[in-house]
């Protein structure tokens, strides 16, 4: 029997969410940074996922300085999920670091416009 590939069981984790486009995009997009060479770049078999490429992979978000925290806790989320799923699919054992995983203070500082006042006329004038 042919041992299923990562991008099988990725394409079987997206399946369970096919009621939403948006969250199978954001899903993909978010596992990428965990796979493509041009981030993490994680190129073993998922079924042979180590307690030390979790936490070699937080390290990796945690160290980013060019996305936002929530950005990051975002991608941590959806990467758990994917562990999870992994875990019930194939009766593996993953370990998630619970007490080594805090965020640090490196990331984008988001934008706001928190600034930004308007009057009510100028509100009732945009929504007319």
């Amino acid at each position: 029997m042919t041992e299923i590939t990562n991008q099988q069981i990725i394409d079987r984790y997206l399946k369970r969410f096919s009621y939403s486009k948006s969250s199978i995009s954001i899903r993909r997009y978010c596992l990428q940074y965990f796979f493509r060479s041009d981030y993490f770049g994680y190129n073993g078999h998922v079924f042979k996922l180590t307690k030390r490429d979790v936490i070699d992979y937080f390290d990796y978000l945690n160290h980013l300085d060019n996305i936002s925290l929530q950005t990051k806790k975002n991608k941590w989320m959806i990467f758990r999920s994917f562990l999870q799923f992994i875990m019930e699919y194939d009766d593996v054992v993953i370990v998630i670091p619970r007490y080594s995983t805090q965020w640090k203070p490196i990331h984008k500082k988001t934008d706001s416009n928190k600034d930004v006042v308007m009057t009510k006329e100028e509100v009732k004038k945009i929504l007319d």
